[in-house]
């Protein structure tokens, strides 16, 4: 079966419901205590001051850079096709599976309309960018199994990162970082 961008999408999303079914089948009978430590004065929940606003932002655009740049390069330049399926594989399932933990753990927490409100405005951006270099890298291994130059398959998805993923990914972080929050207070 030739894998395409459509069953990359599939895994993503049914990962992501596994961990959403695993966190919130784990985590109803802990709720409770989950809440008193939330609630708890001596525990720091992260800061969102102004001042790490920008540091934030920085940590959000770096990590989604470094999973689009590592998808569309790094495993093309493998050059090993079924090592490169299989790490392209198992990093759509671990994110997939993170996301859907985290968004059980917050369906959990804070009802469905946080989830819609935290994830759907720059959820948009990210995840049309980390698509579109998973399936760069699908398409790159189908090059080079075709004889293409390697160097020639680096430099197009290269090309494609800097001009359609990067600019998404900015997107993506600036709003994650200052807009979202501002979302959250009003639905929350």
């Amino acid at each position: 079966m030739k894998l395409t961008r459509n069953h990359l999408i599939g895994l993503y999303f049914t990962t992501a419901a596994i961990g959403a079914i695993f966190t919130i089948m784990w985590l109803n009978g802990s709720l409770t205590v989950v809440r008193i430590i939330q609630n708890s004065p001596q525990i720091a929940i992260i800061p969102t001051a102004v001042n790490l606003q920008w540091l934030r932002f920085l940590t959000i655009f770096a990590g989604n850079l470094l999973v689009a740049c590592l998808a569309a390069l790094a495993l093309v330049w493998m050059n090993k096709p079924k090592i490169t399926i299989s790490a392209l594989l198992l990093s759509i399932s671990f994110n997939g599976f993170l996301l859907g933990t985290i968004g059980g753990y917050a369906a959990l927490a804070y009802g469905l309309l946080y989830i819609i409100a935290g994830l759907v405005p720059h959820g948009i951006f990210e995840l049309t960018a980390i698509f579109t270099a998973w399936g760069l890298s699908l398409t790159g291994i189908q090059r080079i199994k075709s004889h293409q130059l390697m160097k020639a398959v680096l430099i197009d998805n290269l090309r494609s990162v800097v001009s359609f993923c990067v600019p998404l990914l900015l997107m993506a972080a600036i709003i994650e970082t200052f807009i979202t929050p501002l979302i959250i207070e009003v639905v929350a």
